[in-house]
């Protein structure tokens, strides 16, 4: 059953827009370690920042996911070389790269910039959604990870049924490893 959803809802969309074998297995890859990681992490987030799961409707599970995802991406760090001359802004300051040039992402520093996120440190299922679109651990633009909805989806569905056999709050994050 897997196997068959898998191909037919990700790998053959994927490569009928033009992406590699190993790219989408590289994709695909990725996103089960990242999902699983951001599953442990949601659980222990749980508890870490008193977040009453079952009482938050869809849309804030999904920005207590996003949340969990901003405030400790399972990624966090990306780069990317530089294909053509161009300039970038960091910290206001203006920034010329020259094809060639290797660029890294740290995650973890941009998700929590003051300029761009009120009360940076703090887990709030209610940001406007402005915020949650400068969330940069599924990167953004042409490298944006294709599997960042499906990865919050799986993770809202895995806390969503584990919720039915168990209060999220009441689990201890290291329990929730083995």
């Amino acid at each position: 059953g897997t196997e068959k959803f898998i191909k037919k809802d990700a790998f053959y969309p994927l490569r009928n827009l033009g992406v590699s074998n190993p790219v989408i297995d590289a994709t695909l890859f990725a996103g089960m370690f990242s999902i699983g990681t951001l599953f442990i992490r949601c659980v222990g987030d749980i508890k870490r920042h008193g977040i009453d799961y079952s009482s938050l409707d869809i849309d804030k599970r999904r920005n207590f996911v996003i949340e969990a995802a901003r405030l400790y991406p399972t990624v966090t760090t990306t780069h990317r070389i530089v294909e053509s001359d161009e300039e970038v802004k960091v910290s206001g300051k203006t920034i010329k790269l020259t094809a060639g040039d290797e660029v890294i992402y740290p995650f973890a520093c941009a998700n929590t910039d003051t300029t761009e996120f009120k009360c940076p440190h703090k887990m709030d299922v209610e940001r406007p959604k402005e915020e949650y679109d400068k969330v940069l651990s599924w990167s953004s633009g042409p490298h944006a990870c294709p599997a960042k909805d499906l990865s919050i989806l799986i993770t809202m569905v895995m806390l969503d049924t584990l919720l039915e056999k168990e209060s999220l709050e009441s689990l201890d994050y290291k329990g929730a490893l083995l």
